[in-house]
Order: structure tokens, then C-alpha cells, then sequence
């Protein structure tokens, strides 16, 4: 009689330490994932021809572009638009568009952005190869066909210290290099 009494108990136990253990919830420590950059043209998609408005075949307004998935601790944007083809003939990337300290806030620029319109937000443009402070559009050599890169920075601070309009573009990727949390790349091409 004694051993029924003992058993009993602990079979109770067992049940107890069972029973609370299929009902205790694991804990999930779920850390948010960290956003994906994201970066595009309504003009053309990536890879695409980009359209004569936006080359020097036509009236050279800049793309509509947009953007999203800011790194955590964006300050501001840079954009660099350049054609690599350059490079073998050049010694360089021929740059046709370089702009920084385009607020966090800001997450598109609507088509033919001019120097007023980016000084209007904040944003600094420098000279491009053409001597310009202004989006010059792809215009490759005649019977060629350029692939034209456009890529967007996510910095860390909010303006480029020591960067201005006559600043080389090495001493300009060498400060987005400084401060870059991600960047984001799509191209076109256009052929004359």
C-alpha cells in the first residue's frame, strides 16, 4: 500500500514537469532584418535602352529615379551616373552626373532635374567631364553603343566635408568611400 502511495506522487510529478514543458512558449528573438536598397528609373528598366530624352540625342533631361530600403543610419544620398566603356580608350569612367548631399528624406527626383532644382533640396552637383554642373545624358561615340551606370550611395553623414563643385572625382569617391553604408547599381545603354 505504501509503494501505491509513493507512486502516485510521482506520477504526478512526471505529469507536472511534462505538462509545463509542452506548454511553455519558446521565446523567438526575432531581429528585424536589415532593409534592402533598392534603386530604379521609370524610364527604363535595368539593362534596358534608355530613351533618347534623357541622351544627347534628345534634350537631355535627367531620368526619374527612385529609391528605398535605407540603410539604418542614412544621413544622406550620393548619385554617381558614369560610363565605364570609357575606361579602355580614356584611362577613366566618363562621368555625366555627380551629386551629393541629397537629404535621407528624400527618396525620387522627378525627370529633368536641373542644378536649381537639386540646390533647392540640399544637394550639391559637381563638374562632370563634360565641365558641368548639370545631368548630361549618355552620348557615346558615333556607331558605338555605351553601357551607361547609375548608382546610388547611402552616407552616413549628412553633408560631404570638403567636397564642392570643381572637387576631382576620386577625392569625391574617396569621401562617399569614408561614409558609404550601402550603395545600389542599375544601368542602360544607348548606342548613336
Amino acid at each position: 500500500m505504501k509503494n501505491k502511495f509513493l507512486f502516485l506522487p510521482m506520477l504526478l510529478l512526471i505529469v507536472a514537469i511534462v505538462s509545463c514543458g509542452e506548454d511553455a512558449t519558446p521565446s523567438t528573438n526575432k531581429v528585424a532584418a536589415d532593409p534592402v536598397l533598392a534603386f530604379s528609373s521609370s524610364a527604363f528598366a535595368d539593362g534596358d535602352t534608355i530613351p533618347d530624352k534623357h541622351t544627347c540625342e534628345g534634350i537631355n533631361w535627367s531620368p526619374a529615379l527612385s529609391w528605398s530600403g535605407a540603410p539604418v543610419g542614412t544621413e544622406s544620398w550620393a548619385i554617381i551616373v558614369d560610363d565605364p566603356d570609357t575606361e579602355p580608350t580614356l584611362g577613366y569612367n566618363w562621368n555625366h552626373w555627380l551629386v551629393c548631399n541629397v537629404p535621407a528624406s528624400v527618396t525620387s527626383l522627378a525627370e529633368n532635374q536641373t542644378s536649381l532644382d537639386m540646390q533647392t533640396i540640399g544637394a550639391l552637383v559637381l563638374e562632370n567631364s563634360f565641365s558641368y554642373t548639370y545631368y548630361v545624358g549618355p552620348c557615346p561615340p558615333a556607331k558605338s553603343e555605351h553601357t551607361y551606370e547609375f548608382t546610388l550611395y547611402a552616407l552616413d553623414v549628412a553633408t560631404l566635408d570638403g567636397i564642392n563643385g570643381k572637387s576631382p572625382k576620386q577625392v569625391f569617391l574617396d569621401s562617399i568611400n569614408v561614409h558609404k553604408l550601402d550603395e545600389k547599381m542599375f544601368s542602360g545603354t544607348f548606342s548613336r
